[in-house]
């Protein structure tokens, strides 16, 4: 279960991912782009998922 604050690429790797078993965290941010909890689509939350960059801005598709 990811809680609290992930981060990836914070030296500025946009190729970073976050992955994670159970979305709950209170922030996410690759390479300073970031969503605060209200911003992760709620169809996410307490799924499996994977977060990454697509043109400098935040994705997050679903682990199957």
């Amino acid at each position: 279960m990811m809680r609290g604050r992930a981060l990836a690429g914070a030296s500025g790797d946009t190729q970073c991912q976050i992955f994670c078993t159970h979305l709950g965290a209170e922030l996410v941010s690759i390479a300073g782009q970031y969503w605060l909890s209200d911003q992760i689509p709620s169809d996410f939350l307490g799924q499996a998922a994977r977060l990454s960059l697509l043109d400098n801005a935040l994705t997050i598709q679903p682990l199957n």
